[in-house]
Formats: structure tokens, sequence, C-alpha cells
């Protein structure tokens, strides 16, 4: 069985890697493992384990030149790692690969809670509390307590 789907895959091999979509995938591939090779001389073990990903950006015209992006964990290891990698711009030039600018940014986590815990529910007012807020806010001369104390007194449902 195994004889009769290597035609298949051969010829879907050769479309793959004939492929200029697939040749620049290949490239962008290669090129960020070069990248992280070249990171990984430039940091201790214990900071590369805080590299989420590392990146090459060109512009699309000007004089500015290449930037590797490095994506961090936190924020506090973007900042060292952002410190010890000062030179790495003029090392990396060396070895040919022409970036300018290295920038490191710590990666944004988005807690998305559940729509249930963005807001604690809140307990409703007993009804005497809202008839004393209401009572209160008629005797109170400052015009924004006035108000807030009467919004208290309307809100929710009454128990």
């Amino acid at each position: 069985m195994g004889g009769m789907n290597a035609p298949f895959f051969k010829t879907l091999r050769d479309a793959l890697t004939g492929s200029p979509d697939w040749a620049a995938l290949d490239r962008g591939w290669r090129e960020s493992e070069g990248l992280r090779e070249a990171l990984e001389k430039q940091l201790p073990p214990p900071m590369i384990e805080q590299v989420l990903q590392i990146r090459r950006s060109d512009p699309a015209q000007g004089i500015r030149g290449s930037q590797v992006t490095v994506v961090t964990t936190t924020a506090s290891a973007a900042a060292k790692i952002r410190l010890t990698l000062a030179d790495w711009p003029n090392e990396l030039r060396r070895e040919g690969w022409g970036i300018q600018s290295v920038r490191v940014l710590a990666q944004r986590i988005q807690d998305i809670a559940h729509p249930d815990k963005v807001r604690p529910n809140r307990a409703p007012i007993p009804a005497v509390v809202k008839q004393g807020f209401a009572q209160l806010s008629s005797e109170v001369s400052s015009e924004p307590l006035r108000a807030a104390l009467s919004r208290i007194s309307r809100r929710g449902k009454a128990l």
C-alpha cells in the first residue's frame, strides 16, 4: 500500500518544494532558526527560556534597514534581554545578517475572564436602605453627593 501512495506524495513534495510560496516560507523558517541560534550565543540559558519568538522585519523602503524583534514572556525579562543585547546588531552585521536594530518586547497576555467574573454580582440593595438614600439625597446640600445618593436609591430591584 505504501508503494501505491508513493507517487502521490512525490508529486506533492515536488509541487510544494517548487512553489514560490513554499520557498518564501522555508526561507523565513530557516532565517528564524538562524537568528535563534545567533541569539543563543548571546544570552545565557535562563534568559533563552524567556524568549517566546524571534523574527526579522524588513522595511518596505528606506535606509533604516532590517530589525530583529525578540518577544519575551515578561516585561522584566524584556528589560534584562534588552540590556544584554545592546551590541548584538553589530555582532549580527559582522556575521552578515544586515540587521540595524533589535527590538525587545514583552508578550501581552490577555486573561479572558468569564463574563460573570468580569464584574462581581452585587447583592440587591434592600428597599429600606434605598429609601434611606433617597431621603438623605433630599437633605444634602452638595449637588454631586445628592446625584450619587439619588442614583444609588434607584439602582437595581428592591427587596
